[in-house]
């Protein structure tokens, strides 16, 4: 099955941002299809290519599972963690086998929360906005 080209555009954004695996991963489930509904017994995994009008709703459905909905969860824990430790900021940090942090933590500022979920809202935004057709578009 082929990948539309509002898929391959986002996809190609994506790379280039240094999100290399996400885009790869989008192009892969595209070219798999969805997995199929109504099979029963070996039928039950097959799956169906995904029509070229709904390739880019799954590629933004896969952006939000895979992106948005992780770091809004994030920074929801280090609020939390942050009211049970009586009002202080608790930034989580991630750390590798060797005990060294896996990304930059995010800065901690007095009396801000580490993460805020504005920016994950606005990037929302943004991928509800590739959903609505241009001007012009079919």
């Amino acid at each position: 099955m082929a990948v539309n080209e509002q898929v391959m555009d986002l996809v190609a954004v994506l790379d280039k941002e240094g999100f290399s695996v996400l885009a790869g991963e989008i192009l892969m489930e595209i070219a798999l299809g969805r997995e199929s509904e109504f099979g029963e017994g070996d039928d039950a995994s097959a799956r169906i290519p995904i029509p070229d009008d709904e390739q880019l709703r799954e590629a933004v459905k896969l952006l939000k599972l895979r992106l948005t909905e992780p770091a809004r969860r994030l920074a929801e824990a280090e609020n939390i963690a942050g009211e049970l430790n009586g009002g202080g900021i608790v930034p989580i940090i991630f750390i590798d086998t060797n005990g060294e942090p896996v990304a930059k933590p995010a800065p901690v500022l007095e009396g801000v929360q580490a993460r805020s979920t504005e920016a994950i809202d606005k990037l929302e935004e943004g991928l509800a906005r590739l959903l609505v057709p241009r001007d012009g578009a079919a």
